[in-house]
């Protein structure tokens, strides 16, 4: 049964958590931006064996668990990107080195979060998040050019409080599409994706990893759990059973883990309620 009242000491508690939680949340998003996904997972996320193992962090195709997986896709990965995208700049100049002191030379990622939804759970353990994300990602060449794209998707997290201090425990960060600068918007639907090779405008952008789709081979990785997390084509309409609502406490089957209804149709979230 849902707490009707909190003493004062908890209602303090709680709003002491609540900006914790928002500041937590920040932090990401700079992290994010700028390329500093190793401090993050070392200083954001959770730290205790267990929760470690059963961490998570979902994108549109699937979910990474157990930080060593997270770490090689959402790190590793990026970082071999990187190095790949910093070669061009040495090519063209033998007095720059290729070394990780160069890395994200001529890279911009920047990210806004908007409307943000919160909610502790009333027995102040673990705190539900979501929030949409418009950026602008933009990867320049030695020649003064750059491929420049508007970013949108939604970000969703379960939060652990550890020992007193939040942490990031499930994370979800979804695409929704990405938009090549000066482009004619009603040229590109939202379920296409703007990275891919294949047909008049790219493959379609769904929630099912395909190898041979360029943005889940390349942008996506290969999931440790391959099933539908968020597909633009028809995600907004789980939107609402999607965001956090009010709850008393953590249950894995609608949480943001891989255990939860994120991507499932209607038909298989309404056989979780019966």
């Amino acid at each position: 049964m849902a707490k009707q009242f909190f003493t004062d000491d908890e209602l303090v508690e709680r709003l002491w958590d609540y900006e914790n939680v928002k500041q937590l949340m920040a932090k990401h998003f700079y992290c994010y931006a700028g390329d500093l996904r190793r401090q993050e997972l070392n200083d954001l996320w959770v730290k205790l064996p267990q929760n470690r193992r059963y961490a998570s962090l979902g994108v549109n195709t699937g979910f990474y668990t157990g930080m060593e997986d997270i770490s090689n896709y959402y790190v590793v990965q990026l970082n071999q990107l990187r190095y790949e995208q910093l070669k061009p700049f040495c090519e063209a100049d033998p007095e720059l080195s290729c070394d990780k002191f160069n890395l994200g030379r001529g890279i911009l990622n920047n990210n806004a979060a908007y409307s943000p939804l919160l909610y502790i759970a009333e027995d102040g353990k673990t705190a539900r998040y979501m929030c949409y994300v418009q950026g602008v990602r933009a990867v320049g060449s030695p020649d003064g050019s750059a491929d420049c794209r508007f970013m949108f998707g939604l970000v969703y997290a379960d939060l652990l409080k550890e020992k007193g201090e939040w942490k990031i425990w499930h994370l979800i960060i979804t695409n929704d599409h990405a938009i090549p600068a000066g482009k004619d918007y009603a040229e590109y639907p939202m379920w296409q994706d703007q990275f891919g090779t294949t047909g008049q405008n790219g493959p379609l952008l769904t929630g099912h990893y395909d190898p041979n789709n360029s943005y889940t081979r390349d942008e996506l990785g290969q999931p440790t759990v391959q099933r539908t997390v968020y597909d633009p084509f028809y995600g907004w309409q789980y939107l609402y059973q999607d965001m956090p609502h009010p709850y008393y406490s953590f249950n894995p089957n609608y949480s943001y883990g891989p255990e939860g209804c994120m991507g499932m149709p209607y038909y298989e979230r309404e056989r979780r309620d019966m």
